[in-house]
Formats: C-alpha cells, sequence, structure tokens
C-alpha cells in the first residue's frame, strides 16, 4: 500500500512535469508533427482526468489506514499530495488553452487532408476511365497480358 501511493503521486508529478511542458510548445502554422505532438498531449490528459480526479481522495485514506497501524509516510508524501491537485487542475487548464490555440491548425490540416482526398479520389477515377479504354478489354484484343503488365507497370510508377 506504502509502495502504491508513492508510485501513484510520482507517477502523477513526472506525468505533469512532461505534459505542461508539451502543451506549452507553440506550434507554427504547417508544422504537422508538432500539431500531432501537443494532440497526443491534449489527449493524455483527457484520458487521465477522470481517474487522477477521483485519485486523491482514497489517497488519503489509505495513508489514514497505514497511519492507523503505525506506518508513517514521508514527509514528501505529504508535499506531493497537498501540491498535486493544484498542478493537476493547472495542466488541466493548460490543455484546455493549448486545445484553443491548436483548433485553428487542426481545422487547416482538415482542410489540407480534404483536398488532397478529393484529388486522389479524381485521380483515381481519371486512372480508371484511362484503363476501362484500353484495348485489353476488348474481344478482339491482340496482346491482353502485355497490355495488362503496362498498364501494372504504369500504375505501379504512379504510387
Amino acid at each position: 500500500m506504502i509502495t502504491h501511493v508513492e508510485t501513484s503521486l510520482s507517477d502523477l508529478q513526472g506525468f505533469i512535469v512532461t505534459t505542461d511542458s508539451g502543451l506549452q510548445q507553440k506550434v507554427p502554422e504547417g508544422d504537422f508533427g508538432g500539431l500531432v505532438g501537443v494532440m497526443g498531449y491534449i489527449m493524455a490528459v483527457k484520458d487521465r482526468v477522470t481517474t487522477t480526479d477521483n485519485m486523491f481522495e482514497p489517497i488519503k485514506q489509505t495513508i489514514e489506514l497505514l497511519k492507523s497501524y503505525s506506518h508513517e509516510m514521508s514527509e514528501s508524501v505529504y508535499q506531493q499530495l497537498h501540491d498535486l491537485p493544484e498542478k493537476w487542475n493547472n495542466t488541466k487548464k493548460t490543455m484546455a488553452t493549448a486545445k484553443q490555440e491548436v483548433a485553428p491548425l487542426q481545422a487547416i490540416e482538415v482542410a489540407d487532408i480534404r483536398r488532397k482526398c478529393t484529388s486522389f479520389d479524381v485521380q483515381q477515377h481519371e486512372h480508371r476511365e484511362r484503363f476501362r479504354k484500353l484495348d485489353l478489354f476488348k474481344f478482339d484484343a491482340n496482346s491482353p497480358y502485355n497490355d495488362l503488365n503496362e498498364a501494372f507497370v504504369e500504375l505501379k510508377g504512379r504510387v
């Protein structure tokens, strides 16, 4: 139980330090990797909100139970238990701010992905129509396998 309390608090403290520094990164427009990184930190905070919000009271109860059996926790544990709820709330606020800051960049990336998808659909449709018009689909085709191989090489060159 002592190890659980100490590990839970130190893990949360490490998470807060790492996440706060990650959420405070400024992402310039067009930096897809940076945007994905900040979004990863946002998701990490969202994933931990419920469990972390509900972890402090059971830890306090565990410490009280250990006290009743004459197991005293170190001063650093009490200090963490005092400081971490406030730091956690600040991390949640930082996450909300970061989310607002990257929202326009996300919209730009979404628009870019949609444009790329549309362009791909057009290219795929054009290729399909060219492919359907090849001689290899005609009943009197002379060398359908050679034509099919040429179509394959052309397609492979585009990928």
